[in-house]
């Protein structure tokens, strides 16, 4: 836990809604996330997300963008319409650019294309925990 970069405006109990429907990536990253020393809810599609993550919701969502059903865009969408003052971390290896200029333009908190190494995650994840409320 000494290696966490710093955050001032970190949430005390850090915890990321990993939603990523490929089971190995998701697996693979809620390790990834507890090695940080951060707690973890995972969720297969977007909307295991919206009727399951607990509320009240003091966390960051990292969404991968290409799912079946409801995909990263949509649940986005939806997060926005209700309210939701989450940050939202996107997760793809879509490279559309102009589908992700219009995602950074919705507020996101970031953008990571897949593949991405442990330290930038961990530095994307940091910093959307710092926009999350608390």
């Amino acid at each position: 836990m000494d290696d966490m970069p710093p955050h001032s405006g970190i949430v005390r109990d850090p915890l990321v809604y990993l939603v990523e429907d490929d089971a190995a990536v998701r697996n693979a990253l809620a390790l990834l996330v507890r090695s940080f020393g951060w707690r973890v809810d995972v969720f297969a599609n977007g909307e295991q997300f919206l009727t399951q993550a607990p509320r009240p919701w003091q966390a960051c969502v990292v969404l991968d963008l290409l799912m079946p059903g409801l995909d990263g865009e949509a649940v986005l969408h939806l997060l926005r319409a209700s309210g939701s003052p989450l940050p939202v971390l996107v997760i793809t290896g879509d490279r559309d650019g102009p589908r992700l200029e219009r995602l950074r333009r919705s507020g996101v908190a970031g953008v990571l294309l897949k593949p991405f190494g442990a330290a930038a995650f961990q530095e994307a994840v940091g910093a959307c925990l710092n926009l999350a409320p608390t």
